[in-house]
């Protein structure tokens, strides 16, 4: 994939089991293989990373991905969600990784692994808002100090670096 390719990241928010990935995965290639912006196939390709994250990728050096195409994929997503009663869309889950575990907690619960020194401002997070495979391949994995996180959360450095 083209380095420049746009990169759309869709947070689960739990694990998906084996089986469950084996079957969103062959859904998902389906979906690529098949989809387009106004009727021009679109190089796209999808994957999913630690059980957890749903990427989809297309190299708009050939076709631009369009707003009837972007819908598109909401939907397929929306219909991820109901067939395996998973959450993709809910912007108040956050990711962060404890050795080479994936961990995900709400606001409040993140905020509390903060002031517990659980989290600190070396703690990777996931960019789920990276726009580019170079991006996602650069940016994705992050250390809080250095990603937007750090304006949502209380992060103590005082106390963490401690």
């Amino acid at each position: 994939m083209n380095q420049q390719s746009r990169v759309w990241v869709f947070q689960i928010n739990r694990k998906l089991n084996p089986q469950e990935e084996t079957i969103i995965l062959a859904k998902l290639q389906d979906f690529t293989k098949n989809w387009a912006a106004h009727q021009v196939p679109l190089a796209a390709d999808a994957f999913i990373k630690y059980h957890q994250f749903i990427v989809l990728t297309v190299d708009e050096t050939k076709t631009k991905a369009s707003g009837c195409s972007i819908d598109s994929a909401t939907h397929a997503m929306q219909a991820l969600e109901k067939e395996f009663q998973i959450e993709l869309f809910n912007r108040q889950l956050f990711t962060y990784k404890n050795n080479h575990e994936v961990i995900t907690l709400n606001a409040k619960e993140f905020q509390s692994a903060i002031d517990q020194g659980i989290i600190n401002s070396d703690t990777i997070v996931f960019n789920n808002l990276v726009q580019t495979v170079f991006d996602f391949e650069n940016k994705w994995e992050i250390a809080i100090k250095d990603s937007w996180h750090i304006n949502l959360f209380n992060l103590n450095t005082e106390k963490i670096e401690n």
